[in-house]
């Protein structure tokens, strides 16, 4: 059975006191051995608790509980069974695999008109087509010399769309003659 005592003494700044636990005995109560509560303990508090004692041979409050007051972890436990989180696993699967899915399905299946099947067209337009292509997705990348470009292609579009080019030496209109565009 638990004891129960008076806190008749309590200093909040250092976290200690004692209960009146008899007549003429007195046992000493440290904050540690209060935990669970949700709030310190003031004077004239009842307080429900063990009695161990310490290395040094004297008695202690341990596993303190103050009158009336519910100890915090039920009162948590019961909050969240009430009200569950609004993220959870399952949730989060779900939204992950459904992502995983439409990007294939978009990837895959779907396509918009650059992406229409060329075995439809006579070869002659599929080249052109791949141009286009080229053409309409070109950045300029910062390459200025022949010897940076891949093809005479690429060395083309660089002449013509990009400023400080240093591929027609000749100045012909015709960019890199002596290593791509023979």
């Amino acid at each position: 059975m638990r004891n129960r005592g008076i806190l008749t003494k309590w200093n909040d700044d250092r976290g200690f006191g004692f209960i009146k636990h008899s007549e003429t005995e007195t046992i000493f109560i440290h904050i540690s051995a209060v935990q669970l509560m949700p709030r310190r303990p003031k004077e004239g508090d009842i307080l429900f608790y063990d009695i161990i004692q310490d290395s040094a041979g004297k008695k202690k409050a341990a596993s303190v509980t103050i009158e009336g007051l519910e100890e915090t972890i039920h009162r948590a436990k019961n909050s969240r069974d009430k009200n569950p989180p609004i993220f959870s696993y399952p949730l989060v699967l779900f939204i992950i695999v459904f992502s995983i899915l439409a990007y294939y399905l978009k990837t895959h299946y779907f396509s918009d008109n650059d992406h229409a099947s060329t075995n439809l067209l006579p070869q002659e337009n599929v080249r052109d087509i791949e141009v286009d292509k080229v053409e309409r997705t070109f950045i300029c990348q910062g390459k200025t010399y022949c010897s940076q470009m891949t093809s005479c292609e690429e060395a083309r579009l660089y002449l013509e769309n990009c400023p400080n080019q240093n591929t027609d030496g000749d100045g012909d209109g015709e960019p890199c003659e002596s290593q791509w565009c023979n």
